[in-house]
């Protein structure tokens, strides 16, 4: 396990976290990899090999420090979904700095809100009510008589 370059605490709902520069090549990869971020079927492993240059800060409840270089690190360590898109975008931005003021937080922003919609989307009872609809239309449909 490599050190963290240049690391840096931040804050996501009240947990500590150690963020750090991507490695040169590290970094190259990842960055070719992001605009697939929601779109691809590897996402999870997109987002564990952002996440793979991030540290636990100590706690007294957890005074192990913890890399989240895998799934279940992160299961562990990070409370919600939320949370980890958070530090998603906070490891892009400090990894990204070259881009113009606010470009990265803009293509992040709408990463979430897209993550948001396809949570609902996903949701067992938006899904039943809507299936209920479809099926109510095509019940209530008369053939036509041509």
């Amino acid at each position: 396990m490599t050190t963290l370059i240049k690391p840096k605490i931040v804050t996501i709902n009240s947990v500590n976290y150690n963020i750090s520069r991507f490695p040169s090549m590290s970094g190259i990869d990842i960055l070719a990899k992001l605009p697939s971020l929601l779109t691809s079927n590897v996402r999870s492993e997109i987002i564990i090999d952002i996440l793979s240059f991030v540290e636990t800060c100590p706690t007294e409840k957890k005074p192990q420090v913890y890399r989240l270089d895998c799934r279940e690190m992160i299961n562990n360590n990070v409370e919600t979904w939320q949370n980890v898109l958070e530090l998603v975008k906070e490891m892009v931005a400090y990894n990204n700095d070259f881009f113009p003021e606010g470009q990265v937080f803009q293509y992040l922003s709408g990463l979430v809100q897209n993550s948001k919609l396809l949570n609902i989307l996903m949701s067992t009872e938006w899904w039943e009510s809507f299936s209920k609809k479809i099926s109510q239309v095509y019940t209530n449909l008369e053939p036509s008589t041509t």
